[in-house]
C-alpha cells in the first residue's frame, strides 16, 4: 500500500471544520482520554471529527468499537479499518484519502 500523498487533490466543502486525523492500536482507554480531552476543549462540536485508523488485526479496539462507547461523545467519530502498515505516517494518509468531511483543516495527531 503506498499512497502519494502530493496527488491526492480533495475539494474542501467546509473550511472551518478541522478532521482529527489519528492512528491507534490497541490501546481504546487512550482513545476514551483523547475523547474526554476534545469533549472539554472544543467550543463546536459540529466543528470537529475524528478519523480513527485501526489495523484489521487489533482485536482490542475492534471490541471497542463494537460496544459504540464512543457515541457518548458530541463529535462524529469515523473508523478506517485497514492492512497494518509501515509506519504512522502511512496510516495518516490512509485517513486523509478516505475523509469524506473535506475539512478546511486536518490534524495529524496521537491516541496519547
Amino acid at each position: 500500500m503506498r499512497y502519494d500523498v502530493t496527488k491526492i487533490v480533495k475539494p474542501i466543502d467546509k473550511p472551518r471544520h478541522i478532521s482529527l486525523l489519528l492512528p491507534t492500536r490497541g490501546r481504546p482507554e487512550y482513545l476514551d482520554k483523547v475523547f474526554d480531552s476534545i469533549s472539554n476543549t472544543v467550543g463546536d462540536a459540529e466543528g470537529i471529527d475524528t478519523w480513527i485508523y485501526v489495523d484489521h488485526d487489533d482485536h482490542v479496539t475492534k471490541q471497542y468499537i463494537h460496544s459504540q462507547s464512543y457515541l457518548r461523545y458530541p463529535f462524529k467519530v469515523n473508523w478506517v479499518l485497514g492492512e497494518r502498515t509501515l509506519s504512522q505516517g502511512q496510516m495518516v494518509n490512509v485517513l486523509r484519502e478516505q475523509c469524506t468531511t473535506n475539512p478546511g483543516i486536518y490534524l495529524p495527531c496521537a491516541d496519547d
